[in-house]
């Protein structure tokens, strides 16, 4: 059922998605660079460059903003998943998104950026008592 029409409708969707959420927060000031795809590469602000990356099929994969690295994961038919911070574990998604029918139908934010902070991984040099402390602070 999944047609090359259909994945690149998606697919363009979610360009568009990037594209709007690139401009509306845009005061007009800054320069900006483009690649050959017209796909966002840098915008200058807060006196430093946002950095913009994409993948072979010119989906957003990563941004560098206000120095804070956020990673893009798609989906195998391209539809934009879910963002995490860099180095997140898998189940700390900053937000995620989901779809019906290849239509964005709902986006979750976590609202919680600080959670990859406060997740404790027993890493072998810890003390049982510490852990056991460290652990009863994230409920």
């Amino acid at each position: 059922n999944d047609q090359p029409a259909d994945r690149a409708g998606r697919l363009q969707l979610c360009l568009r998605q990037c594209r709007q959420s690139d401009n509306a927060n845009y005061t007009g000031q800054g320069a900006r660079t483009y690649d050959g795809e017209n796909r966002l590469k840098q915008a200058w602000a807060n006196s430093q460059w946002q950095v913009y990356t994409y993948d072979a099929d010119g989906r957003r994969i990563k941004r560098n903003v206000n120095g804070v690295e956020t990673w893009q994961v798609y989906g195998m038919d391209g539809e934009l998943l879910a963002e995490y911070a860099s180095g997140a574990a898998p189940f700390l998604a900053t937000t995620e998104y989901g779809y019906r029918k290849g239509e964005l139908l709902v986006t979750l934010t976590s609202g919680d950026d600080q959670r990859l902070r406060r997740f404790v991984q027993d890493d072998g040099k810890t003390s049982g008592a510490e852990l056991q402390l460290q652990r009863q602070l994230l409920i």
